[in-house]
């Protein structure tokens, strides 16, 4: 004898609905749907749809604007557009990662989904290694706000305008070293330190030929042209 349930229409429809969220009830939806393509051989695609994942800080129709892709814009897949919007979005300097991924086709139409991890922003910045009435002089030398985005350039950027400073004052062994943590309170948020070992002070003023290596914005140039490549290579993944 098994035993009997008795349902209530609200218990049926939440039953209805987890089958639905999951995947477990057909739609009827007559035309048959894939999510893959053949990227062995180029196709033309007219893009159905478009949606961005991942922009929790920065506004959804700029990350569309940034790729140059439109809905009703025709595609091919594989092909150069896609591969651009992927540098596009690079370009940008907001992400840590990026893709442009086929979520949905249906006959001639895509549905992509544009994915970005977003850069940390910062909340805070702090100076080791020298005296505070000396930080609120370095502070005035940097344009750090609350709510910057934290990446490669800013660090670079950081290090150099310091690095500057102390060689004009005659400290030409002075090492600067800028990193990040991740803040532990606000979400996708970091803190910047610096940290300065100003060395002994050169009285005969700036030596030009020091040799020391100065830092630049091609440091982090370099750093995200590498990522670009991986990323045009992989940014299809699961298509």
């Amino acid at each position: 004898m098994f035993p009997t349930f008795e349902l209530n229409m609200n218990q049926v429809r939440r039953i209805l609905l987890t089958l639905l969220a999951t995947g477990m009830v057909w739609t009827g939806w007559s035309q048959a749907t894939e999510t893959s393509v053949n990227l062995a051989v180029p196709s033309d695609y007219r893009i159905a749809g478009l949606t961005v994942l991942g922009a929790e800080f920065t506004d959804v129709q700029a990350v569309k604007l940034f790729t140059g892709l439109r809905v009703g814009d025709d595609v091919t897949i594989p092909g150069d557009r896609i591969s651009a919007a992927v540098r596009n979005l690079w370009d940008q300097r907001l992400f840590s990662d990026v893709s442009v991924e086929l979520a949905e086709k249906r006959g001639d139409d895509v549905y992509l989904v544009i994915r970005v991890v977003e850069m940390p922003r910062l909340t805070q910045y702090s100076f080791s290694g020298v005296k505070r009435g000396e930080q609120e002089t370095l502070r005035g030398k940097l344009d750090l706000v609350r709510g910057q985005i934290v990446n490669e350039n800013l660090k670079v950027t950081t290090q150099r305008i310091l690095q500057d400073h102390f060689i004009d004052k005659g400290f030409f062994d002075a090492k600067v070293r800028v990193s990040s943590t991740q803040d532990s309170i606000l979400e996708n948020a970091a803190r910047v330190d610096i940290q300065i070992e100003k060395g002994g002070k050169n009285q005969g003023g700036r030596d030009s030929d020091s040799g020391r290596r100065q830092p630049d914005s091609e440091d982090a140039k370099a750093s995200d042209e590498k990522r670009q490549r991986a990323s045009v290579v992989a940014h299809f993944q699961g298509i």
